[in-house]
């Protein structure tokens, strides 16, 4: 699994299937963007900030800096591994079901 981050307006990357976007964002980012082209299916909660945490840099990187030790790592990479593991299944699905091996034409849209 390879993890990278990414503005949610970099709908070039995030509309390509090369990557799986995963909300870490407090907020829905459709709230101040709109409709986003592409699916944001999948969240990771153990690393969306809380709302006590919002203000300035030193509250929040506290904050954050708590909470992920409080979670731990193995935690936090059970459920990338898990989004992760979903994102093959369906795409294992995705592939089986295509037109060239006599399925229905699904496609991904991610």
């Amino acid at each position: 699994m390879e993890i990278c981050t990414s503005k949610f307006l970099n709908y070039d990357l995030l509309s390509s299937g090369v990557v799986v976007p995963v909300r870490i964002s407090m907020f829905p980012p459709q709230r101040l963007l709109g409709e986003l082209p592409y699916e944001l299916k999948y969240g990771a909660r153990a690393l969306q900030p809380e709302r006590h945490m919002i203000g300035e840099w030193p509250r929040f990187s506290t904050g954050m800096w708590a909470k992920l030790e409080a979670i731990g790592v193995e935690k936090i990479a059970s459920q990338l591994a898990a989004i992760s593991r979903a994102v093959r299944a369906w795409r294992s699905c995705a592939t089986r079901t295509s037109p060239g091996r006599g399925g229905t034409g699904a496609t991904a849209s991610w």
